[in-house]
Formats: structure tokens, C-alpha cells, sequence
């Protein structure tokens, strides 16, 4: 997964198996749609709430992809080694919460605490 931040929109790129698991090839989100970003070393059942796979992928312990329904809302998901089925929690996941029109309401994602912080100050310097 390839990100940048160009000027007003966050955009993230999959590239390979990526696209196949997502059922995306990027999602590009204009900044004045994102209302909060926010990163979380432990993730854990209840951050995730109720989730229903739409399309994509839910392999248990390996991998979380695609469009899923939870809590009334659409929301997006690439997250990798969640531990645990019924009970989810993952770890290093940036949470990107958007106002409509945009489709998802939470774009949630695995990335390390350095590339978060690059998406945070992007997101908090306006």
C-alpha cells in the first residue's frame, strides 16, 4: 500500500494482491471530507463494533479487506494480522473518520507509527 498526501486529499494506493483482497485499486479522500484521523497501537472488539463483510476479505488472524457495514455505516478496512474472530483486535491501525458525501464513514488502516504521524500533522496543519 503506497500513500500520499497530495496538497488537499489523502490518497492510498494498492498494489498486487492487495487489489484483489480490497477490491480496490486506491481510495482517494478530499481533506474536507475527513472530520478525524486517529492512530491506535491496540485496536481492539469494541473500536471495531459489529461488522459485516460486503465484499472483500475476512480471513481470520491473517487479513481484513474491503467494504464492510458496521454500527449503521459503510466503512473500509485494510487491516493486517487482526487477532481473534468474533472478538477483533488488531494493532497500529490509523483510524480516518469522513463526513458525506463521502461513501465510508471510518477508513481504517494497518501502517506503522511513523507513516501515521506523517498522515496526523498532514491532517492537523489544515
Amino acid at each position: 500500500m503506497k500513500i500520499s498526501l497530495a496538497g488537499d486529499s489523502l490518497e492510498i494506493v494498492f498494489t498486487g494482491a492487495e487489489q484483489v483482497f480490497a477490491l480496490r485499486q486506491k481510495i482517494t479522500i478530499p481533506k474536507s471530507q475527513i472530520t478525524n484521523v486517529s492512530w491506535h497501537d491496540s485496536f481492539t472488539r469494541e473500536d471495531f463494533g459489529t461488522m459485516w463483510r460486503l465484499a472483500g476479505t475476512n480471513i481470520p488472524e491473517v487479513l481484513f479487506a474491503g467494504y464492510f457495514r458496521g454500527q449503521g455505516n459503510n466503512e473500509f478496512l485494510y487491516v493486517d494480522h487482526p487477532k481473534g474472530f468474533l472478538h477483533p483486535e488488531a494493532h497500529n491501525v490509523l483510524v480516518i473518520k469522513t463526513r458525506e458525501p463521502f461513501p465510508q464513514r471510518r477508513v481504517l488502516l494497518t501502517l506503522d507509527a511513523a507513516r501515521a504521524g506523517e498522515i496526523l500533522s498532514w491532517w492537523r496543519a489544515g
